[in-house]
């Protein structure tokens, strides 16, 4: 896992479980202006610590706070 080039969003974030770092799937807050119409783009979006999580490849579930590697010992890196 030493080799995640992510220096954006995802940043020290991986999979704890398959170790993939490309993509996952965050509940997330979103600001958006609704109508009847439906939805504009969206604004500010955010997620926290303790935000659901899953990664795409694997199907892990668990909070965004356990992608980050730092969070994570070496003994409990499957």
């Amino acid at each position: 896992m030493g080799n995640n080039p992510n220096t954006n969003c995802l940043e020290g974030m991986s999979c704890p479980q398959c170790g993939q770092y490309e993509k996952f799937k965050i509940v997330a807050e979103a600001t958006f202006e609704i109508t009847d119409d439906g939805t504009d783009d969206y604004n500010d979006v955010n997620w926290y610590g303790d935000s659901h999580v899953s990664c795409p490849e694997c199907e892990w579930y668990g909070l965004a706070k356990e992608l980050h590697e730092s969070n994570r010992s070496e003994e409990s890196i499957h």
